[in-house]
């Protein structure tokens, strides 16, 4: 339900939206009046998403990519000389000889 929806009076519905609110996610100073609040909630770079690729963690919008890059178990990469898959984290600790 939309937060337009949520009052039938049009003259309380108009002075709701324009409470001033903030955004609850950790770290971010985004202020405003409620009826942007929906618009400002999809692009929060500090809104918790889950990974994309199913690994179960909770990220930062803005730190998506490099959890993709550095930390997620199900972003493997395969290596067809050697026959193995390594996540990032494995591939740190033991690189491959001739592939870094």
């Amino acid at each position: 339900m939309r937060i337009q929806q949520l009052f039938s009076d049009a003259a309380i519905n108009k002075e709701i939206l324009e409470l001033n609110v903030y955004c609850a996610n950790q770290g971010c100073s985004w202020r405003s009046i409620l009826k942007d609040f929906e618009e400002h909630q999809e692009p929060c770079e500090y809104a918790l998403i889950p990974c994309n690729i199913g690994c179960g963690h909770m990220v930062l919008r803005k730190a998506l990519a490099c959890h993709l890059e550095k930390a997620c178990p199900n972003n493997m990469s395969v290596f067809l000389a050697c026959c193995r898959s390594m996540g990032p984290s494995e591939l740190q600790k033991n690189p491959l000889p001739g592939f870094l």
